[in-house]
């Protein structure tokens, strides 16, 4: 067991995200390496292939959960340099580098209500780690790359856009233009704003020629002049391109890293830029001094090494997407200041708690994380570069609760699916009294003197909880069930709706 630390009501900011201590790195280790952790992690890390009419899993062989660990424990620690102690993540840890949030040493004391559909719902005090917004922020990473590279094991985006009928059903053709942007966008136009344009990538000459290719039954993107692509005059995209010119410029790596802005700063952090201007040298670890990302953005696919492929879309995490801070009318949506939010309401209570479910308010988090990731702001279709809508969202949002629960996170929910078996059981006292607790005699059947329900309840309540001194709503007048070789009595699955009918 750990020593608990200072606890607080509440983190008086956000820098406590990037607060990064080796103590809090390890702590938030040993969860992940937790046997039940671990027995979960493969859900995470299976790709999926249609054939026969069927969808099939398979564990990817692109991805997997070592070189993902790897790489993020190393940008929890080191991170990427930025060359100026004024530009990064921000707080203790985050100053002159872009690193990845673990949280800190606290435990917090927040209040939660069960249910967040009932306003009149009480509201209960939960505990919550420090670590646990660290592994929140994974878990939003985790289920964009999911979706965008683990599910198709691949590393180059897919041309899977189709070109509508009259009626506008999709058909089977597919534009070879989509290479210069699929779903409304047009990736080339992806540039930086003024304060960064030093940063963005030049446009690449139209003699420029890649082809990519795809294993799982979809078709590879391509680039090349018209002499090599003749433009295909009944076949544009949604920009109206029929031609590939200069459009190598689509998502590669697992969070489908695209656009001048973002592979520019792969080349200005990362690069060969970066190592050219002294921002890095050849030992600074989790980057490519030889790389010119800008000259040859295939070079992050060009690799049966993953870490390149992981480096790329975790720094761009750390940059674009921790770092992200829009103004929207009178409101600010600040990445930071969301994910403490969501931690510090329960993460997903409704998931098991709610009998109805408002899809857009209740996953507002992760619906937000999923615009800012695939169209470039929170509040999608209204983006100024994508102004479609959110491609595939429910698939993102339902990866987020699979990597929630695989994470088991957020950790309370090992005592809450208790209380819950414990609140379920007290609603049938009645029931179970009258249909259960009898003994049989000549003269009939009566309650039973001997087993009584709050003995039972009481029965229940001690051996289904690890017995902690320091936890005063333990009673102190009944002795307790404790064995260091024997976990608790089972009360459901902490992690699934539903879960206390296990129990």
């Amino acid at each position: 067991a750990t020593e608990r630390a200072t606890q607080s009501t509440s983190p008086p900011s956000t820098d406590f995200l990037t607060s990064n201590s080796l103590s809090t790195i390890q702590s938030l280790e040993r969860h992940l390496f937790s046997p039940k952790v671990q027995n979960e992690m493969e859900r995470i890390f299976q790709s999926r292939v249609e054939y026969d009419g069927k969808l099939h899993t398979f564990p990817s062989f692109k991805y997997t959960f070592q070189g993902f660990w790897r790489n993020w424990k190393r940008m929890m620690k080191d991170g990427i340099p930025t060359g100026s102690s004024g530009v990064g993540s921000g707080g203790v840890g985050g100053e002159g580098k872009f690193v990845l949030f673990a949280g800190d040493e606290n435990e917090r004391i927040v209040d939660v209500t069960r249910d967040p559909r009932n306003p009149h719902h009480a509201k209960i005090p939960i505990t919550v780690f420090g670590y646990e917004y660290g592994l929140a922020n994974m878990a939003a990473f985790l289920s964009q790359v999911m979706v965008d590279g683990i599910y198709d094991d691949a590393c180059d985006e897919s041309n899977e856009q189709a070109m509508l009928d009259r009626g506008g059903n999709p058909t089977n053709s597919f534009p070879m233009s989509n290479a210069c942007g699929q779903y409304n966008s047009s990736y080339a136009d992806m540039t930086c704003p003024p304060s960064e344009k030093n940063m963005e990538c030049p446009p690449l000459s139209p003699q420029k020629t890649i082809e990519a290719s795809f294993s799982t039954g979809k078709t590879g993107l391509k680039c090349g002049p018209t002499s090599i692509y003749p433009s295909a005059r009944n076949q544009k995209n949604d920009k109206g391109r029929t031609d590939v010119e200069g459009c190598c410029w689509w998502g590669r790596g697992p969070l489908h890293t695209k656009g001048l802005c973002s592979m520019g700063k792969v080349n200005y952090y990362m690069g060969v830029k970066a190592f050219n201007e002294g921002r890095i040298t050849l030992n600074t670890p989790g980057v490519f001094p030889d790389i010119d990302f800008c000259d040859t953005p295939e070079a992050v696919c060009l690799t049966t090494d993953e870490d390149r492929m992981w480096s790329v879309a975790m720094f761009e995490w750390a940059e674009r997407i921790q770092q992200y801070r829009s103004a929207d009318g009178s409101s600010i949506w600040n990445y930071k200041e969301k994910l403490a939010d969501f931690v510090n309401g329960g993460m997903n209570m409704f998931e098991y708690y709610s009998d109805e479910v408002d899809t857009d308010r209740d996953n507002s988090f992760i619906h937000a994380v999923s615009s800012i990731v695939d169209r470039g702001c929170h509040n999608a279709p209204h983006c100024f570069y994508s102004g479609g809508p959110v491609n595939k969202l429910p698939l993102r949002r339902i990866a987020f609760t699979v990597a929630l629960s695989a994470l088991n996170i957020p950790t309370m929910r090992t005592e809450l699916v208790v209380e819950q078996a414990l609140d379920h059981l007290k609603s049938k006292q009645d029931r179970i009294e009258k249909n259960l607790l009898l003994y049989k005699t000549k003269q009939g059947i009566f309650p039973s003197q001997r087993y009584k329900f709050d003995d039972l309840f009481d029965a229940l309540y001690r051996f289904s909880r690890p017995y902690d001194a320091t936890d005063t709503s333990y009673p102190t007048n009944i002795t307790y069930f404790y064995s260091p070789d024997h976990p608790p009595l089972y009360m459901g699955n902490p992690y699934m709706k539903h879960g206390h009918k296990y129990g």
